[in-house]
């Protein structure tokens, strides 16, 4: 492991120690800074194993170290940083943005000696990181263990008896906070028509004060842990009731504020036991607690944390519509099929739409809007007439994934069932792509055609027509990207679905238009019911699909008005616009082409799908913290069943897999 060290890093290391050694008292935060400087310059794991050799060699070092760590934890508080730092603020996102932004102009004053200067010089020196290695982890874990075996930390000396107070003090804080927490208004409305009480939360300060005083602390520390245990189960019960009645920003972040207070009220209490794991333990929460004051002032740590809250509120109602979107069975599967035909019908019209709101040359703002609306309400059309738009499906299968892969417990049979659901997502998908290009193709061709005997003039001139075929050749210009944007729209599209299904339950949109007094006088109590249960169902779906619409609109007209031709593809369309440049060019077109153009489709549908999915993939696995090793298993098993089997990709069996009975047994 040394030899991974710079010459200069050990040289320096040596140097810095016998320093702290000759005097322990001279300069201690500066030396510390300077040490903590050269272990972070370095690989931290190897660096740190470098002093435990070194204090190992020479006894009086490793004392002097302890001495000067003592002297300093003695002379400050630790319980400040023990209660908040890696916890939740209660503060509010724009006060927590504003204050970092305002530390970052003026840093902070960091004081020159104390419990405070010591994590400082640590955790600012850049050791703690979120995922520590196992090099580094039992590195540090020795480094702790030579440090204990100084006079200044003996088990009843000053030191450990001030570090053994700082944490009860911490745990009181931390409990205090956490049963507060449990009377916010917020949480009480979700907790109330759940049916599910707050006692544990409200009984954890009495729970804390009997281990810090009462006796015997065995039993008062399993009774702690026992409820600790309950608590945690009780916030994802929280949890999951979110998905059903909706959250806000502010529920959000005091369902994280309580599994936060949980997690540390645990960590201190097993750091405080005396028995073999004891130290394992400390050390972790030493480790967390630098983590976790290295990202204290950080601005990004905060956006990062908070666009992870932000997307557990969007996708949790996403993962619910998405499971509409994936056949289990083959009369799903036939019945996607056909809702998939029905819009692709629409598209065609659609199309048709725009190519004339084109032809009319409105000036650009007007034109812009009349797209979009043709786009929105066209969406909005297909979707209140049971259609499905094939690309609309991955934003809302990658919540579906997501909430799968977090709750695989890693077990071989949980991953075979998230395959099993990899498989159905995949054939879902490819059937309605193709019942969308299927019926926008022949329907297309077909209004192409009659459309002169009706009118008495091409739909589409000369220019139009190639303009159409060079959108669907791929390889010849930018469609993949705009493809990409088409598929980055639609990922937007299915954030704001979530948004608008979480407001829908937040606000008990159903039950308050029931009772609407102008409703009421309008169209009755039974009308108006139907009128608030229509729109608690579909209000993320509507309002999704017509600002999908506005995206696609104003995406082109952004192009047009800033001169860089920036404009969208998708699939369903870009199949009907082909349709129609292959009639209009009829005799003069040479076969061979067709299948050409007909790749440059798919390429461009796999495309929306793939931008928009790993999109709204990424979103909702970092909203519930799936694990990656997870994912890379489960690609690989894909990807065998993929060589095996790869019909199963496409239609489903005649009989479900005993896993998959099990599941539709389960729903």
């Amino acid at each position: 492991m040394q030899a991974s060290l710079s010459s200069y890093a050990k040289e320096k290391i040596e140097s810095v120690l016998r320093q702290i050694g000759q005097d322990p008292r001279t300069d201690r935060i500066a030396r510390l800074r300077v040490l903590a400087s050269l272990l972070a310059a370095e690989q931290v794991g190897p660096g740190v194993h470098r002093v435990c050799d070194l204090l190992d060699r020479e006894p009086v070092w490793r004392d002097a170290l302890g001495q000067l760590l003592a002297g300093e934890l003695l002379s400050g508080p630790l319980r400040a940083d023990l209660a908040d730092v890696g916890l939740a603020s209660g503060q509010s996102l724009l006060a927590q943005t504003l204050g970092r932004i305002g530390r970052k102009i003026v840093p902070p004053v960091v004081p020159a000696s104390g419990a405070q200067a010591v994590l400082h010089a640590l955790a600012g020196a850049g050791l703690a990181s979120a995922e520590l290695q196992a090099d580094e982890l039992q590195a540090w874990g020795r480094l702790i263990a030579l440090l204990s075996q100084s006079p200044a930390w003996a088990p009843e000396g000053a030191a450990a008896d001030h570090v053994r107070e700082e944490l009860q003090s911490a745990m009181q804080w931390i409990a205090l906070r956490a049963a507060s927490a449990t009377l916010s208004p917020d949480l009480q409305t979700l907790i109330q028509p759940a049916r599910l009480d707050s006692d544990v939360f409200i009984g954890l300060p009495a729970a804390v004060s009997t281990l810090t005083n009462g006796e015997p602390p065995g039993r008062s520390r399993a009774d702690l842990l026992a409820r600790l245990s309950r608590a945690e189960t009780l916030v994802a019960k929280w949890r999951e009731a979110v998905r059903e009645s909706g959250t806000t920003a502010a529920l959000t972040h005091e369902l994280r504020s309580l599994r936060d207070a949980v997690i540390r009220l645990r960590q201190i209490v097993l750091a405080l036991d005396e028995d073999e794991g004891a130290p394992a333990r400390r050390t972790s929460l030493l480790l967390d607690l630098l983590a976790a004051r290295a990202q204290h002032g950080s601005l990004r740590a905060l956006i990062r944390r908070s666009s992870a809250d932000l997307a557990y509120r969007m996708t949790e109602s996403a993962s619910q519509s998405g499971e509409h979107y994936v056949a289990n069975s083959r009369t799903e599967w036939a019945a996607l099929l056909r809702a998939a035909c029905v819009a692709g019908v629409v598209v065609a019209f659609m199309a048709i739409l725009k190519i004339k709101i084109a032809a009319a040359h409105f000036p650009p703002l007007w034109e812009a809007l009349f797209v979009c609306l043709n786009y929105g309400l066209g969406f909005v059309f297909i979707h209140m007439i049971h259609g499905t738009v094939a690309t609309k499906q991955p934003a809302m299968t990658a919540a579906v994934l997501a909430r799968r892969l977090a709750e695989d417990d890693g077990t071989p049979l949980s991953l075979q069932r998230t395959a099993d659901l990899c498989v159905k997502m995949a054939r879902s998908q490819t059937v309605a792509i193709a019942g969308n290009v299927l019926m926008a193709v022949p329907v297309a061709a077909l209004l192409a055609a009659l459309w002169p005997l009706i009118t008495g003039h091409s739909l589409i001139n000369d220019t139009k027509a190639a303009g159409f075929l060079a959108d669907a050749s791929v390889w010849a210009g930018p469609s993949l990207l705009f493809a990409a944007v088409a598929g980055t729209c639609l990922f937007l599209a299915g954030m704001i679905s979530g948004w608008f299904d979480n407001f829908a339950a937040v606000t008990r949109l159903s039950s308050r238009l029931a009772v609407h007094p102008a409703l009421l006088r309008l169209l009755g109590a039974r009308r108006a019911a139907r009128v608030g249960n229509y729109a608690g169902e579909h209000l993320g779906a509507l309002s999704g699909n017509l600002l999908f619409g506005f995206l696609l609109g104003g995406v082109s007209f952004l192009g047009a008005l800033t001169g860089t031709g920036l404009d969208i593809r998708h699939v369903a369309f870009s199949s009907a616009n082909t349709a129609f440049a292959v009639v209009h060019g009829g005799q003069s077109m040479a076969l061979w082409w067709i299948p050409l153009f007909a790749l440059g489709v798919l390429s461009i549908g796999a495309m929306n799908v793939a931008v928009s999915f790993g999109l709204s993939l990424f979103m909702a696995v970092r909203a519930r913290g799936a694990s990656g090793v997870r994912i890379g298993l489960l690609l690989r098993l894909l990807g065998r069943r993929m060589l095996r089997t790869p019909l199963q990709f496409l239609v489903p069996p005649r009989e479900p897999a005993p896993a998959e009975r099990r599941d539709e047994a389960a729903r």
